[in-house]
């Protein structure tokens, strides 16, 4: 039987060309030749890997049907009968400050970008103020969280004009977001639909925060003094502290949809910096500079694997052991103590300062 306690199982051409060679000696005898090399047996792998591709499409058929194993459409169609589909990706946007000679109209579509190349677009026409300086909407030109870049790094106009001196963003931009993968995607389906969120829970002040572009998680808390508080705490795909227009457009978007009385403060998580220091055992000939910087990373990625708020001793430990070159350490301490390192329930650990002694 193709399904049993375990779930679909299907044939596969091995499988198949067995079955296959023998229903021939049913029928032809046991003498007969279904090697690979001659027309019988040419014929039977090639009506086997025929109807192996079936078996693969009847399988396909059969996972379509589960949340935990279908992919592609399937998926999405799936979730949307739960009312969930998928984030799209999204253009970060911002404000440009333009300085040039007053009174003149740059149209929209003018063209500028970062040192790295991050491509912007004014998405308005601006006229410069008596002074010479004047603000306008710009959108990148790809979409994804590439294009949330940091104040003052948006410099240079692609194509120069002499009635422009100076172009600079003040403010980091922000929205952008690559489009929600399909693990992410089916992560979100479950929590959604094993903890249902209504008006008055904080699965829905979860789901409003994560409604806005640059938000990938939130935590939400009974705020001091009871009743309707809510304390709502978010953070971007990196694990850490959203730019503060992500904080605003949380803020102003669940302040329109929250329940009236209840008071909702929306805040960015607190980044709390981790500081390591060490006494080092290194294989003979390393390289100090280069064994710290492999230590920094291995530390930033246990760090950034952390579900709960415990950064663990025995973790760092781990962490620097796992360096090639590093043999041992010594007096192992980690932002001054020699234990675990407990975060409160709104703070997140970043890799901070190593010193190696």
């Amino acid at each position: 039987m193709p399904i049993d306690e375990t779930g679909f199982r299907r044939k596969r051409f091995p499988e198949l060309v067995s079955d296959m060679e023998g229903k021939s000696r049913e029928a032809f005898g046991e003498d007969i030749n279904t090697s690979e090399t001659t027309l019988l047996g040419i014929m039977l792998r090639l009506m086997s890997w025929i109807i192996a591709d079936i078996w693969q499409d009847v399988e396909d058929v059969y996972h379509s049907s589960d949340m935990h194993t279908a992919e592609g459409y399937r998926l999405i169609r799936l979730a949307a009968n739960k009312g969930v589909i998928p984030i799209e990706e999204q253009y970060a946007t911002g404000t440009l400050r333009i300085l040039g000679v007053p009174g003149y109209t740059e149209p929209a579509g003018f063209l500028i970008k970062t040192g790295e190349g991050v491509l912007f677009e004014t998405t308005q026409s601006v006229t410069l103020n008596s002074n010479g300086s004047g603000d306008v909407s710009i959108e990148a030109m790809e979409p994804g969280d590439s294009g949330n870049v940091e104040p003052e790094t948006i410099t240079i106009v692609v194509n120069p004009n002499a009635n422009v001196t100076m172009v600079t963003n003040l403010v980091a931009t922000s929205g952008g977001r690559d489009q929600e993968t399909q693990t992410e995607f089916r992560e979100r389906y479950f929590e959604e639909v094993r903890d249902p969120s209504s008006s008055a829970n904080p699965s829905q002040y979860k789901k409003w925060a994560k409604e806005i572009p640059g938000v990938y998680d939130a935590r939400v808390f009974r705020a001091a003094g009871g009743g309707g508080n809510v304390l709502v705490v978010i953070l971007n795909a990196d694990n850490r502290a959203p730019s503060a227009a992500v904080v605003r457009a949380v803020n102003d978007y669940i302040q329109s949809v929250k329940p009236v009385d209840a008071v909702v403060t929306v805040r960015s998580v607190t980044e709390v910096l981790i500081n390591i220091t060490a006494t080092l055992t290194l294989k003979e000939s390393s390289d100090l500079s280069s064994v710290t910087e492999q230590c920094q990373t291995a530390v930033s990625n246990y760090l950034s694997s952390i579900t709960d708020t415990i950064v663990r001793f025995n973790r760092i430990s781990e962490a620097l052991l796992s360096v090639e070159d590093v043999l041992d350490h010594d007096g192992l301490q980690i932002n001054g103590g020699k234990g675990n390192l407990q975060l409160a329930e709104d703070e997140v650990p970043i890799a901070g300062a190593i010193n190696f002694i």
